[in-house]
């Protein structure tokens, strides 16, 4: 007897959860405060097709490491700082 109310409980509780959990997921939904967990399959960089996560994943990590030396290059002078900005 003492299992069998065990089980009722907990799944009692495991529908109470899902409902507490869907419940939530409206509000959110419904006040815009959706976060996308879409996963990105393929991007396009200088006009080439990038397909595959891991792919996508090493492109943006290659931007982001690249980046910093293309900035570097355009390294300017306190007094240049405006002139960087308008390029």
């Amino acid at each position: 007897m003492e299992q069998q109310t065990k089980k009722v409980i907990k799944e009692s509780k495991r529908q109470h959860y899902n409902r507490l959990t869907a419940t939530w997921n409206v509000i959110i939904r419904e006040r815009g405060k959706v976060h996308s967990t879409e996963q990105v399959h393929s991007i396009v960089i200088k006009c080439e097709k990038i397909k595959g996560s891991k792919n996508v994943a090493n492109a943006f990590i290659n931007f982001f490491l690249t980046i910093t030396l293309i900035l570097n290059i355009h390294q300017v002078e306190k007094e240049d700082n405006i002139l960087f900005l308008k390029d």
